[in-house]
């Protein structure tokens, strides 16, 4: 900084011993939150150091870094899903502007409240059965699999069962020969699920298939 070099807050500890809070680690430590909103600001670097306000315009802003150190440990999805609070966080940490609650428990409340531009680990596929009716697919928080269907054509519609599943993000969905609907959900790693409408018209909890499809 006493030769003009910008910086970037990138610290492991913050606050108390062993406390992360700017890394998130596959399968080791993972942000602490509550010590993130509460206690951090982005003057603090690594063993309780802080910058001199007089060095802030040389501070670019904060970044969260992501390690993979264990990378079958947790799906990409269920990675973001992990750092969504964290992130959500940070941009208040480093926007500038005073914080809405001093408590990390009721910041989680907006947090829950203000939601996400797209839900996370969301994907939908819609069809018309041979009734007429449609029928709606989405992959909701964690990837689990729920269907929505009209009461009747043209008509309302109906509340969400789950179908099962998790870590799933891409869907698809057909109508086969016999008129049976079919679903099929993709996930990490190339794992297809498959979900097919009984004669009574009820759709099965997905069923994984091995290997690659």
């Amino acid at each position: 900084m006493a030769n003009g070099n910008p910086v970037m807050n990138a610290s492991w500890h913050a606050g108390a011993a062993g406390t992360t809070v700017l890394y998130y680690v596959l399968g080791g430590a993972k942000p602490d939150n509550p010590t993130l909103y509460q206690n951090w600001n982005l003057l603090m670097f690594d063993g309780n150091r802080s910058m001199s306000p007089t060095n802030a315009g040389s501070l670019l802003g904060a970044q969260l870094s992501l390690w993979c150190d264990s990378p079958r440990q947790q799906t990409e999805d269920q990675v973001a899903v992990g750092i969504w609070p964290t992130l959500r966080i940070l941009a208040q940490q480093t926007w500038g502007s005073p914080k809405p609650t001093t408590s990390y428990a009721t910041f989680q409340q907006i947090m829950e409240n203000v939601g996400s531009p797209v839900p996370l680990g969301e994907s939908m596929a819609s069809v018309r059965g041979p009734d007429g009716r449609m029928m709606v697919f989405a992959a909701g928080d964690g990837g689990t699999v729920s269907v929505r269907q009209q009461n009747t054509p043209n008509g309302g519609w109906g509340g969400w069962t789950s179908l099962g599943g998790s870590g799933y993000s891409a869907i698809s969905a057909a109508v086969n020969g016999d008129g049976q609907v079919e679903v099929f959900a993709v996930g990490p790693y190339g794992r297809v699920a498959v979900s097919v409408q009984s004669r009574r018209r009820r759709l099965a909890t997905l069923v994984e298939r091995t290997g690659r499809q």
